[in-house]
């Protein structure tokens, strides 16, 4: 049946159905019997049950059993789920952990928390467990500049800094639990999040994946069933225009990344997504501007530093860019696309050795089998060539041949 025709109703229960619930309670109780706070259940319980018999029947406190399951729900979405239910993925994961801020992960669900993704999950794992259990239940999101960080520790401020806003978290009776950060924070803006846009947060994450593993329709479906739920949705609107810029549907895309701005006029992520399209399609002053509004959002933004500084290159002025990549690699010093970019531009500029090293800064932060890696390491190879070649980089003829040889590295400024 198509989507478009389902009751609301059921998309949204679609997105964590009480089956699932059960089964996490069910593997919650096998892990607290072994600790000894659960009993063995009754042969004859009802599942509908089965929560409030485990709340009744443990010997922790109403607090100490959220706790227990919020730091449950972050160790087994973390590792069992992901391995034993999605191991297809995994491979992917590896490949694309490399390239973020943090050292390399070995699962979706670490992979997702750095992209803001999981703990929509982990929170609506947490949240219908306890739900279950008779317990009050509130889903809500964070404005991360809204945050008092003067009692958290360095980790903990890493940790939000990573997040972004829009991070999801469950309110259980009152306290608030985070479990894919598995720590509480508090004195910050909220806002109450409905079961709509908590199913439609699932549902347009889940495209984001499926767009990732290259199933770019199924992706679209998924933002469509998000965007049927919620309409307001930022989120989904942009991570749309995301999948129809990777297929090459520029035009649409734009019209996607508008709408979220229309909803969130300070979406820096759908700023840079406008940018990004407007440059490929050679509107670059246009693609500046978006950046450059990003960046006013959000200063320490490194990729929208660092998209910019590809803009740059694009414009041919590569000095300039060189300082944008500078900017993101001080913020990030594994952005293996900023480093990349800065070599060709140092190429572009004559400073082959000073390329080369950059360069192979770029390699080191790529994986064996990323698509990106191919370009890099043909730059190394050429530039080498360059760097043997023509030492002096006055003369008349070194420079015709140092011409042809930036025409073919021109293609490979990478703007994804």
């Amino acid at each position: 049946m198509p989507f478009k025709k389902m009751p609301k109703e059921r998309l949204v229960n679609a997105a964590m159905h009480p089956s699932a619930t059960r089964k996490f309670l069910r593997k919650f109780h096998e892990y607290g019997k072994k600790n000894g706070w659960f009993p063995e259940l009754p042969k004859d319980i009802k599942e509908e049950e089965l929560g409030r018999w485990m709340r009744k029947n443990t010997t922790l406190s109403d607090k100490e059993l959220v706790e227990k399951m919020r730091e449950w729900v972050h160790d087994y979405t973390s590792v069992k789920i992901i391995s034993e239910e999605f191991p297809e993925l995994n491979k992917i994961c590896e490949l694309l952990t490399q390239m973020l801020t943090t050292p390399p992960r070995k699962t979706l669900s670490a992979f997702l928390q750095t992209h803001h993704a999981d703990c929509m999950a982990m929170s609506t794992a947490l949240g219908e467990m306890a739900r279950e259990m008779g317990f009050d239940v509130e889903y809500r999101v964070v404005d991360r500049e809204g945050i008092d960080t003067t009692k958290l520790t360095e980790e903990e401020k890493r940790r939000i800094e990573r997040q972004g806003d829009n991070h999801a978290y469950v309110v259980i009776n009152g306290e608030q639990h985070d479990p894919s950060l598995n720590f509480s924070y508090t004195n910050h803006e909220e806002k109450p999040q409905t079961r709509e846009e908590r199913a439609a947060m699932i549902w347009t994450n889940h495209g984001a994946i499926l767009s990732l593993m290259g199933k770019h329709e199924k992706a679209l479906t998924a933002h469509d069933i998000a965007l049927e739920i919620n309409p307001n949705d930022a989120l989904a609107w942009n991570n749309k225009g995301v999948t129809l810029h990777e297929i090459g549907r520029y035009e649409e895309a734009l019209e996607y990344f508008d709408k979220a701005l229309k909803i969130e006029p300070k979406f820096a992520k759908a700023l840079i997504g406008k940018g990004i399209v407007l440059s490929k399609m050679g509107r670059y002053k246009k693609a500046i501007k978006h950046f450059d509004k990003a960046l006013k959002i959000n200063p320490r933004y490194a990729e929208a530093w660092a998209k910019k500084g590809a803009t740059l290159c694009m414009m041919g002025r590569y000095k300039k860019a060189i300082k944008h990549f500078d900017k993101a690699l001080k913020i990030n010093p594994n952005n293996a696309e900023a480093w990349y970019n800065k070599g060709i531009a140092l190429s572009k500029m004559g400073r082959h050795e000073e390329a080369l090293k950059t360069v192979e800064e770029a390699l080191k932060r790529i994986p064996e089998g990323h698509p990106l890696r191919n370009n890099i390491e043909y730059a190394r190879d050429e530039i080498k060539k360059r760097t043997k070649s023509s030492p002096k980089i006055g003369k008349v003829k070194k420079q015709k041949k140092r011409g042809s040889f930036l025409k073919r590295l021109s293609n490979y400024f990478n703007m994804r």
